[in-house]
């Protein structure tokens, strides 16, 4: 698909993937996103059933942002790193691509479960075979960089996600508030 992002596939809740499904060697996680509540009618904001990577990519932004505040020391490719080995709520030593819902159904307990610094700073949906990756000329910088300020945090934005994260779950797990 695009570097640095990760293509999500949306399956129903026996664990299987709609037969309109996103392309197979385009997918690198699944996430539920079939019958979904969600809102429906957007002029009135209806609530009602959706179902497609509409549904299944903000629940998988969402637990890849719970993994991120419960280890923030953690990069963003060592978060990526445990949720490849974490799938279908399991630990994998290696991690396997399945032809249809990519390394599997992301797991917020197994992903949880393990500490993502202990995996290795490198993008695991990166290969040196893909389009992005070969022969990419660099240009040296004309300008230095000016280094970054250090800023104070009030730590809102990760409150804010948590927040954003158990809103979109509860709603998710329970159905309609």
């Amino acid at each position: 698909v695009y570097p640095g992002t990760v293509a999500v596939q949306n399956v129903n809740a026996s664990a299987q993937a709609p037969h309109e499904m996103t392309n197979a060697d385009d997918v690198d996680i699944a996430a539920p996103g079939t019958d979904v509540t969600a809102p429906h009618n957007y002029s009135d904001w209806v609530k009602g059933l959706s179902s497609g990577t509409s549904m299944a990519t903000p629940i998988t932004s969402a637990i890849l942002a719970l993994a991120k505040q419960a280890f923030p020391e953690a990069t963003n490719n060592q978060i990526l790193q445990a949720m490849v080995h974490t799938t279908n709520a399991t630990v994998a030593e290696t991690p396997v691509r399945d032809a249809w819902l990519g390394y599997g159904i992301i797991s917020l307990t197994a992903l949880l479960s393990v500490d993502p610094t202990t995996y290795p700073d490198v993008n695991p949906l990166f290969s040196e075979d893909d389009w992005y990756s070969q022969d990419v000329p660099t240009a040296e910088p004309t300008v230095q960089p000016t280094p970054p300020v250090e800023q104070p945090s009030a730590g809102l934005d990760s409150v804010w996600l948590t927040v954003a994260a158990l809103v979109l779950a509860a709603l998710v797990f329970t159905g309609p508030i």
